[in-house]
C-alpha cells in the first residue's frame, strides 16, 4: 500500500494536481492512522511501530505544516497510548517516528527540487532554441540584405554605364 501511495503522489504531482494531491494525502494518511488504530486494539503495544509509516506517509503526502502536526500528533500518540494504557514507555519510538519524518522530508524535499531543476533545465533549452533562431534570422536578414544592396549598386552601375554608351556625345 506504501509503494502504490508513493506512485499515486508522484504521478499527481507530475500532473501538476495539487488539490487532488493534497485530497488523495489527507484521505491516504487518516485511512492509515484508522488501521493502526485497529491494529492497537488487535496487537496491543507492537502496534506502535507503526505510526513510523503514517508518519513518513504524512510528511510525503501532506503539505508541510500539516505534515508536521500529524507528526507531532504521532509522536505524542505513540508516548501517551502506552502510558495510558498502562505499557511499557522508553521514548524510543518517539525518536524513530520523528526521525523516520525527517529522512522522508528530506527526500520529499530532493524530489521537489529535481523537478524545479528539470522544469529550469526544459525552459533553459527552449530559450536556446529561440535564441539561435532569431541569430539565424538576423544572419540571414546581414546576409540578404548585404546581397541585395551589391545587386542594387551593380545594376546602377551598369545602367549608368549602359546609358553612356548609348548617349550620344554632347
Amino acid at each position: 500500500m506504501f509503494i502504490l501511495t508513493f506512485a499515486a503522489a508522484r504521478f499527481l504531482r507530475d500532473q501538476r494536481n495539487r488539490w487532488l494531491s493534497r485530497r488523495i494525502g489527507v484521505v491516504v494518511v487518516a485511512a492509515e492512522t484508522a488501521f493502526v488504530g485497529l491494529a492497537y486494539a488487535a496487537l496491543g503495544p507492537s502496534a506502535t511501530g507503526l505510526l513510523i509509516y503514517v508518519s513518513v506517509m504524512a510528511v510525503f503526502l501532506l503539505p508541510t505544516r500539516a505534515g508536521w502536526i500529524a507528526v507531532g500528533a504521532f509522536v505524542a500518540a505513540s508516548l501517551i497510548i502506552p502510558w495510558a494504557n498502562g505499557w511499557t514507555v522508553d521514548g524510543t519510538m518517539a525518536f524513530q517516528i520523528f526521525v523516520s519524518a525527517v529522512a522522508a522530508w528530506g527526500v520529499s524535499q530532493v524530489i521537489q527540487r529535481n523537478a524545479q531543476l528539470v522544469e529550469a533545465r526544459n525552459e533553459i533549452t527552449r530559450l536556446a532554441l529561440a535564441d539561435q533562431r532569431n541569430q539565424f534570422g538576423r544572419d540571414l536578414h546581414d546576409i540578404l540584405g548585404h546581397s541585395l544592396t551589391v545587386v542594387a549598386v551593380k545594376a546602377g552601375y551598369l545602367s549608368r554605364r549602359w546609358l553612356r554608351r548609348r548617349m550620344p556625345p554632347a
